[in-house]
């Protein structure tokens, strides 16, 4: 599997992604919500904790060139 990438940054860029990405996965295995002493810190750390997986996601598509104004207009 030969796979190259025209712009160094772009690495860095994946790289950066992935790590939010498992980050955030070890926090859901983590289970927060189960540790937390009340409802809502728990609710806080789970929208934390898709806010982290939407940021990995646009890290991602930013990295591989797309414009987010043009996935805003094909959500419309």
């Amino acid at each position: 599997m030969n796979i190259s990438y025209d712009d160094r940054l772009e690495v860095v860029g994946l790289a950066t992604a992935a790590f939010v990405a498992i980050v955030a996965l070890g926090t859901l295995i983590g289970q927060p919500w189960a540790t937390a002493g009340s409802t809502s810190a728990g609710l806080v750390q789970t929208v934390g904790l898709l806010l982290s997986f939407l940021v990995a996601a646009v890290i991602v598509l930013v990295t591989q060139g797309y414009d987010l104004a043009d996935l805003r207009a094909m959500r419309e």
